[in-house]
């Protein structure tokens, strides 16, 4: 759900890949190539943590002072261990995305792929950009990375009832060797996240519409005819004048 984190929390863990060496070719990438880049340039500020380069050393090669680097956005790096972090948006070519690692004298594709709100609002309202990015995604993109040893981190909000996060998650999510947490503020009428989500945060994002805070924090999609006819009022018109049976 919105401002769970998750972004940062799998930038950390890119952190954790690169002080480490545990994967050799990172890509991020959002729907927007500029924020791909923006994400890639708080991953190389993250490796200037004082206690990362204590313990790890300047894993991020700067021959300009640092104050002048926090002024750059960052398309790609390499780190001074050799692991590559590269940004893309979800409308580029990642057909022939590789690197010449001379020290294995071999190509590599990357072997970490990040996906980042790749579902925005007006890729979500047509069916057939949906099945083009669809299609891109699992074809193209996916195809670029590593054939033997590859892992995919794909992050999204739910917007409307179809577009690629709810696609995935039918896909996967009784596939045994992919997870998918679908994972609302509120499990059980428990919120997951009191110590930020606090009753008075709550109601002011509930001030922005029912709409948007079903989609953000519930994860209950629009439906395609909201505008017209809430789903909730046709529900309530049956209970009270219909008799079922």
């Amino acid at each position: 759900f919105r401002a769970s984190r998750k972004t940062t929390l799998v930038k950390w863990f890119i952190v954790w890949c690169i002080c480490y060496k545990k994967r050799d070719y990172i890509l991020w990438q959002s729907y927007e190539e500029p924020d791909s880049r923006s994400n890639v340039t708080d991953i190389a500020k993250m490796l200037f943590v004082p206690t990362i380069v204590e313990d790890y050393g300047q894993l991020f090669p700067i021959d300009s002072k640092v104050e002048d680097f926090s002024k750059k956005t960052q398309g790609n790096f390499d780190t001074t261990n050799k692991v590559r972090v590269q940004a893309k948006g979800m409308m580029q070519s990642t057909r022939w995305l590789n690197t010449f690692d001379s020290a294995k004298w071999q190509t590599e594709r990357p072997d970490l792929l990040v996906c980042d709100d790749v579902d925005v609002v007006k890729l979500v309202m047509n069916p057939e950009i949906i099945n083009a990015n669809e299609r891109k995604l699992l074809g193209e993109l996916f195809g670029a990375l590593d054939p033997l040893d590859h892992k995919i981190i794909f992050l999204g909000n739910t917007i409307l009832e179809d577009g690629i996060v709810p696609r995935l998650r039918r896909l996967y999510e009784n596939n045994d060797w992919r997870d998918v947490f679908h994972q609302p503020l509120f499990i059980n009428n428990e919120n997951v996240r009191p110590e930020v989500f606090t009753e008075d945060v709550i109601e002011d994002a509930k001030g922005n519409g029912k709409i948007a805070f079903n989609q953000n924090y519930l994860l209950i999609p629009a439906s395609s005819g909201t505008g017209i006819f809430i789903r909730d009022y046709f529900d309530y018109f049956l209970e009270s004048h219909f008799e079922m049976v």
